[in-house]
């Protein structure tokens, strides 16, 4: 039930480090980002303003997401506490989104204070929920590009790696 909905650098988040994200928290992930400032200028003698005409580049942007590590025991708990944390410290990682279809670039910004839902020592079943704050470097990056082979068309990401549909 778990299994297969997000993915961290190709591996499966609930399988690999017991975590979930709470429901609702990719909402941040669907959010547009904002647009950089365009060069404008407006002269006192014209009226309206004159805009460089480009593509609109938009900023970087930072997301939260709220996770939960569920694990069957202390050393159970440790083992994918401290598996997940020195994972998102390798820098930037690739977030997959399943309900999205989607990549995301991610870099860890911050992790938020633990809260405890049950015992750490002598309990079979551990739950701990934590906010953890990404940045997303390039929320721009044309992650779908498409190969284009006859009538097929194959989607890939910007690595030029084809997707699983």
């Amino acid at each position: 039930m778990k299994s297969g909905q997000y993915y961290l650098d190709g591996q499966d988040l609930w399988d690999t480090y017991g975590v979930m994200l709470e429901r609702g928290s990719t909402g941040d992930l669907l959010a547009l980002p904002n647009p950089k400032p365009t060069l404008a200028h407006e002269w006192e003698d014209e009226d309206g303003e004159d805009v460089l005409s480009t593509p609109v580049k938009v900023q970087a942007r930072d997301v939260t997401v709220k996770c939960l590590i569920v694990a069957a025991g202390e050393s159970d708990f440790w083992n994918k506490y401290n598996g997940f944390y020195d994972k998102m410290r390798e820098g930037a990682v690739r977030w997959f989104v399943s309900e999205f279809n989607k990549p995301y670039d991610l870099l860890l910004k911050s992790f938020g204070k633990p809260t405890r839902y049950t015992r750490i020592k002598n309990t079979n079943k551990i739950i701990v929920r934590f906010d953890m704050t990404l940045r997303e470097l390039n929320p721009a990056l044309i992650i779908y590009n498409v190969l284009v082979d006859n009538l097929d068309m194959y989607p890939m990401d910007d690595n030029d790696y084809f997707l699983s549909m």
